[in-house]
C-alpha cells in the first residue's frame, strides 16, 4: 500500500504491506517521467517507510 502527500515543492509518503500491515523500509522509489517512463528522481524510504522527493526544478514535457 502507498499513501503519498504531494506538495508545490515536495511529495512525501509511507510504504506499508497491506498483508501484515507493517512499514516497509529500505525501498526504493522512483518519480518516472511521463513521456517515456525513465527516472526523473529517486529516492530510499527510511527506517520509519517514510520517503521524500525535495524541490525539483519543474519539467514541462510536449
Amino acid at each position: 500500500m502507498l499513501s503519498i502527500t504531494g506538495y508545490t515543492q515536495s511529495i512525501k509518503g509511507t510504504l506499508m504491506d497491506p498483508v501484515e500491515g507493517i512499514v516497509v523500509k529500505g525501498v526504493t522509489v522512483q518519480l518516472l517521467k511521463a513521456a517515456d517512463s525513465s527516472a526523473f528522481k529517486t529516492t530510499v524510504s527510511d527506517s520509519s517507510g517514510t520517503f521524500l522527493f525535495l524541490t525539483w526544478k519543474p519539467v514541462i514535457m510536449c
